[in-house]
């Protein structure tokens, strides 16, 4: 009988914190937000848009960087590094530019960026950096969580806050409401050279 109750109480202990997890993830907000992307060719003024699913937490709004990528038309590859930790590394090249967004669930997420032409280098364009508290004179740090605004992994997903894609893709963002919805709306660049 100890066996049993002892058994449902671990059972309901892993529900509590499954929960409590899951609340702490993004939810899908799309009856609220509406995230559109347009795109322009060079020689013609053709604008194409896209509408891309988003997600909401605590107040960012996110979207997912590789189908972002992919509706933007720009080059996207990643892989997976180990150096000190193992990582995921993602790099989208756009207009001569280059936007690496790299790190992992436990060490979050870091986005630079780089003209390609200059190549990759320690002086890159840092425009997210997760906090982290380090031992002093050591390579051994911590993420702060209860600090840390940057990509997150959801449902397998890398998803970007808004406001970071578009200052690392070089878009335009633009916010405005359309029958009661907030539309955030990221327009590329005309692009000099495919």
């Amino acid at each position: 009988m100890k066996t049993i109750r002892s058994g449902i109480q671990s059972l309901l202990s892993f529900v509590l914190l499954a929960t409590l997890f899951l609340s702490m993830l993004p939810t899908p907000v799309s009856a609220a937000y509406e995230l559109r992307l347009y795109t322009s060719s060079g020689s013609n003024t053709t604008t194409t848009s896209s509408k891309i699913r988003v997600y909401e937490n605590n107040g960012t709004l996110y979207a997912p960087l590789r189908d972002t990528v992919k509706k933007l038309g720009y080059s996207f590859s990643g892989s997976i590094e180990d150096e000190l930790f193992t990582y995921h590394k993602y790099t989208v090249t756009h207009n001569g530019k280059a936007a690496i967004f790299w790190g992992s669930h436990d060490m979050g997420y870091q986005i630079e960026t780089y003209t390609v032409s200059e190549g990759s280098s320690p002086n890159n364009n840092k425009v997210y950096e997760p906090p982290m508290q380090c031992q002093q004179e050591s390579d051994i740090c911590q993420l702060i969580t209860s600090k840390y605004t940057g990509p997150i992994v959801y449902d397998g997903t890398l998803y970007v806050p808004v406001r970071q894609l578009a200052e690392a893709l070089s878009l335009k963002l633009n916010i405005s409401k359309d029958s009661g919805k907030s539309v955030v709306s990221l327009t590329a660049p005309i692009s000099t050279s495919m």
